[in-house]
């Protein structure tokens, strides 16, 4: 009847007029969506550095374990002048990243005292620090990975290169700041076991 559909179309428009703040997913909260709220009590994310660091280990440990193809020491030193600009970029976003958790961490012990000036854009920013650089940690792993080369180490910019030696395998070891591929180790003897070439 008419009147029934009045009633709809208000209750309608009621729900129209909803702010978008409680629209957001779940029927969280503006201030739940930060993760932090405040009051006479400090409270802040569930989500620490710590967290942040076993994301992006997994998102990190796509780092195959087996050889996805064999280089010639040619194929790996042209590998090496084509990726050394995204290992740079690698190491880069690794060092930002040691920075963005001293940062969290620093307001995480703030607001574990008394909160201070603190306000939630501050971990809002530090969260989404974290997330940028661990992100862009990811991309430039998932390149190297693509080029069939192996990441060792983040901090060094380390990389292997599988090759065959009279039928075994090796791998052929550069590090960034050398100019081309002068070391080589087996696969379980890691960077202390690299020799010359």
């Amino acid at each position: 009847c008419a009147i029934r559909r009045n009633q709809t179309l208000s209750q309608r428009a009621h729900t129209s007029t909803r702010s978008p703040a409680s629209r957001v997913s779940s029927g969280r909260s503006h201030r739940a969506t930060f993760g932090c709220w405040f009051g006479s009590n400090v409270r802040y994310a569930k989500t620490t550095a710590a967290q942040i660091a076993a994301r992006l280990h997994r998102k990190t440990s796509r780092i195959r374990p087996m050889a996805s193809r064999y280089f010639t020491l040619d194929q790996a030193n042209r590998a090496v002048r084509e990726l050394r600009p995204v290992v740079e970029q690698m190491v880069e976003h690794r060092q930002r990243f040691l920075v963005a958790q001293e940062k969290r961490a620093a307001l995480t012990a703030r607001a574990g005292s008394n909160g201070g000036d603190l306000t939630p854009t501050d971990f809002a920013e530090a969260e989404e620090e974290l997330e940028h650089e661990a992100t862009g940690l990811a991309v430039c792993i998932e390149r190297i990975q693509s080029a069939g080369a192996q990441v060792k180490d983040l901090d060094e910019g380390l990389l292997d290169f599988p090759a065959l030696h009279d039928g075994e395998e090796i791998l052929l070891c550069w590090r960034l700041g050398e100019d081309e591929i002068g070391f080589w180790h087996g696969p379980e003897e890691g960077f202390a076991g690299r020799k010359p070439l």
